[in-house]
Parts: structure tokens; sequence; C-alpha cells
């Protein structure tokens, strides 16, 4: 048995007014808000080996956001591959191993 999902979110987080973030003298009004991507995504992947064995793996995106209340420095943005493998041992317990960021990307 196979399974696949998708799910994400599309934003845009703009302030709407002028706080007094960190000091910052600048007009803030309009412009977006600092570490807030607008594109965040997951697709997911499952399958069933054997009645107790399962084998997945996700693949998650996050979009450029800027880095700064100024908007002058923006962060790219990246995608990671997950592997996980689980093991139901009995109705109440499952052992799962999980390799995190499979191609070791730096972000």
């Amino acid at each position: 048995r196979t399974s696949f999902s998708l799910s994400g979110q599309v934003a845009r987080h703009t302030y709407e007014n002028n706080p007094r973030l960190s000091g910052a003298p600048l007009q803030l009004d309009g412009r977006e808000v600092d570490t807030a991507p607008r594109h965040m995504h997951q697709a997911a992947f499952g399958w069933t080996l054997t009645s107790r064995i399962q084998l997945g793996a996700q693949v998650r995106y996050m979009g450029s956001y800027f880095m700064d209340v100024a908007n002058l420095y923006e962060y790219g943005g990246h995608t990671l591959v997950d592997l996980d493998l689980s093991t139901q041992l009995s109705p109440a317990l499952e052992w799962r191993w999980a390799l995190m960021n499979l191609f070791d990307r730096a972000y």
C-alpha cells in the first residue's frame, strides 16, 4: 500500500503600522515582516512494506524571506529531503528511525 500527501502555504506578511522594533528608526508600514517566508510546502510519500513496517520520504521546501526589518538582506530558502522507517512493536509501541536532511544541505 502506498500513500501520498501535499501540503503548503502561500502568504505575504507585511507591517500595517510602524512598531518600534529593536530601536529601528525605519518606516516599516508596508514592508515585509522579516523571517516570514512567503512559501512553505511539503510532499510526503509512504509505503507499507509489511503489516508492521512502513517506509516514508518527505520533501520540505521553505521559500525566501528577509532577514532584517529593513528588508535589505534576503535568505534564499531551501529544500530538504527526509527518510523514515517505522516498525510497530505492539499495538501501543512503535519504533521509528529517521534520516533528516538526507543530502546534508546547509541552510
